[in-house]
């Protein structure tokens, strides 16, 4: 027996996504210095690389929305990601029926399938994030190096300036080396 009845279905899913990725690590300073001098010379490196500074927190947005912070108190690095927006999918299905009118358990079905394809773009702007925040550490990791290896260059030109008075300073900038010749 065929069914006289061809019915369309469509259904539509709206809902929030959020997604965040983030990693965070300790940023490893050599204590040459006091701690409280250590930390301005910190804020004024990071000041200089870009960071904004407040209230004991530096901060870095770039223009792809990976946010870098670092606490500078407990040397604490946190870059994450966040993308937020409304996703809409909307499932048609065409059913052979009986019935002139479409059941709730049909339109229930439809509605899952519209639900199913939110998931699956949930999960593809989760990678996404994920991929992009990924595409930005290797740099980060390096600039983090950099920056610590200043700042424990003007901690020790600081703690040789105590020591004695300052003959002459040898740089390499390639390799980060620092030679201070100071007299006693």
């Amino acid at each position: 027996m065929s069914r006289p009845y061809r019915l369309r279905i469509a259904e539509t899913a709206r809902r929030h996504v959020v997604v965040e990725d983030g990693v965070e690590c300790a940023l490893d300073l050599l204590q040459i210095v006091p701690r409280e001098e250590e930390t301005q010379i910190l804020s004024e490196e990071l000041a200089r690389r870009g960071f904004v500074i407040e209230t004991g927190r530096a901060r870095r947005e770039a223009a792809s929305g990976v946010v870098v912070e670092i606490d500078l108190a407990a040397r604490r690095v946190h870059v994450g990601k966040r993308s937020e927006r409304t996703v809409e999918k909307t499932e048609v299905r065409v059913v052979a029926s009986e019935t002139a009118e479409v059941t709730d358990e049909q339109r229930a079905a439809v509605r899952r399938q519209a639900e199913a394809a939110l998931d699956d773009e949930r999960e593809r702007e989760r990678r996404a994030v994920t991929a992009e925040l990924e595409a930005g550490l290797a740099d980060l990791r390096a600039e983090l190096d950099r920056i610590s290896v200043k700042v424990t260059q003007e901690a020790l030109r600081r703690k040789a300036a105590r020591l004695g008075e300052i003959e002459s300073v040898a740089e390499d900038p390639e390799t980060g080396s620092l030679t201070i010749r100071i007299r006693v």
